[in-house]
């Protein structure tokens, strides 16, 4: 497992190095590594810890990422000033702790967030064809010829474009497919992520006008007193820490509005240049792993992974008592809609409610989740998981435990079992679409009535020990009041 995490880390870290774009690079090797590393029983949870984190450094180190080059032309540093005073000391800590993390994940969710059974790819007599070996010879040395042209010429971040075609071709060619497929196949992956490029064009503007609304003016004029007092340590924080919760967007357009505001205040102090770099770096790319909004959801669909959870880290960092609903997104390439959507719903807060799977093709919704207002009802999902959750937080030490390994029992079993039924309704579907959803119907039917039933357990069972509490609290000697 060690090996696999290395592995993974390594392949796509050189996949982000090498075309400069991460989420289009983690789709490239996904449909590779996912076979691989399922048959040494990695979890999706883990190869999505890895792929962000680990392929985010790829960015971070590429000499024809759009952050390195913005970063080289903001600070007028050469390539291995940047790799060496900005990029490494960032790289170097992410690299141990995704290493550590993935460990962790992998002992976390092995068992339940495992891929489906066929997933596995048997690699013990695997015998490339020969179409595949001069496809990766032909990949390999281009990419060896190209990104070294790139360095010596000190291309900038157009030459990734340069990079990914030469790429395109050398597979295309080595594989002996025809110049139609390949055009073909580079234009339905480039749709796919159409709506990122859009997404980045549109980022400008906003922050653009955020900056002409004097926001970013304001908070300057905050944490002058804190640049006055600290001097090039203190702009340094304030800088890093503005960079990463005060602007999100595009990495780049965060980092050209930080060099905007702060830049007179870095000749000012006499800040090296050196230093700047690496609060760059640090104030538009760490922005990423405070919110997970794009990558998030990208790496929910290019690992095939349904959600990782630790109630006790949600507890600490991101997740709070009074939640209404949250969800996550499951999606399947291949399948049709109706059996490749999935919504995991949790109704009400992620610490004390369950994430149960409702497929895009159902037909009806337990009616007991439809209702839900101000008015506490006994027929309302929502309120018996609220009820639930009060009861639970008035010891949160000694209940929490309870809740929780009653919810992780039953989503454990709602996984193993959405395979299966996916797998019979997908049998289905061509020739009774109909059926097929009835089948999704009902399964999603069957685990929303076993919630509800393990909640009303899960009450009269805190409510037991509340009230044995109470009484060994206020007992005195033979047990009077």
């Amino acid at each position: 497992m060690n090996k696999a995490i290395l592995a993974s880390m390594l392949t796509s870290m050189f996949m982000v190095l090498v075309l400069s774009t991460l989420n289009g690079d983690n789709a490239v090797i996904a449909p590779i590594i996912i076979l691989l590393v399922a048959s040494v029983g990695m979890t999706s949870s883990t190869l999505a810890v890895i792929m962000q984190t680990a392929g985010v450094t790829g960015l971070f180190i590429s000499p024809f990422s759009p952050p390195m080059v913005t970063i080289m032309e903001l600070t007028g540093m050469t390539y291995p000033q940047v790799l060496l005073y900005a990029s490494l000391p960032v790289c170097v800590p992410l690299w141990i702790i995704t290493y550590l993390n993935a460990k962790r994940v992998q002992k976390l969710t092995a068992g339940i967030h495992d891929y489906p059974e066929g997933t596995a790819l048997s690699v013990d007599d695997f015998q490339a064809s020969p179409d595949a070996k001069r496809a990766t010879g032909f990949f390999s040395v281009a990419m060896l010829l190209v990104v070294a042209y790139g360095i010596v010429f000190k291309l900038g971040v157009a030459h990734a474009i340069t990079v990914i075609t030469v790429a395109v071709l050398a597979v295309g060619f080595g594989a002996r497919f025809k110049a139609s497929k390949i055009i073909d196949l580079f234009m339905k992956g480039c749709a796919q992520y159409f709506w990122i490029f859009m997404l980045f064009i549109l980022m400008d503007p906003f922050l653009s006008f955020i900056q002409l609304s004097g926001a970013f003016d304001a908070l300057m004029e905050i944490g002058t007193p804190l640049i006055e007092g600290g001097g090039k340590i203190g702009l340094a924080m304030l800088a890093s820490a503005i960079g990463t919760f005060g602007v999100q967007g595009a990495a780049v357009a965060q980092a050209v509005m930080m060099d905007t505001v702060f830049h007179p205040l870095v000749e000012a102090t006499g800040l090296s240049m050196k230093v700047w770099a690496l609060v760059i770096l640090i104030g538009s790319q760490m922005t990423s792993f405070r919110s997970n909004v794009l990558c998030g959801c990208s790496g929910t669909t290019i690992v095939n992974t349904t959600f990782v959870r630790s109630r006790k880290q949600a507890w600490q960092t991101r997740c709070g008592p009074l939640g209404i609903h949250s969800a996550v997104v499951e999606l399947h390439q291949g399948a049709p809609m109706e059996i490749g959507g999935v919504l995991w719903s949790c109704l009400g807060s992620p610490l004390m409610a369950p994430f149960l799977p409702h497929h895009y093709g159902i037909t009806e919704i337990a009616p007991a989740f439809l209702e839900g207002n101000d008015s506490c009802e006994d027929r309302s999902a929502f309120w018996s998981l609220r009820k639930l959750t009060t009861l639970a937080m008035t010891d949160i030490p000694q209940y929490f435990p309870v809740v929780t390994a009653e919810w992780e029992k039953l989503e454990k079993k709602a996984f193993s079992m959405k395979a299966i039924v996916e797998q019979e309704a997908a049998s289905r579907y061509e020739d009774d679409p109909d059926q097929a959803r009835g089948l999704l119907t009902d399964f999603a039917g069957t685990l929303d009535f076993e919630a509800l039933k393990a909640a009303k357990l899960l009450e009269d069972t805190l409510h037991r020990r509340i009230a044995g509490n109470l009484y060994r609290h206020f007992a005195k000697e033979n047990l009077e009041w």
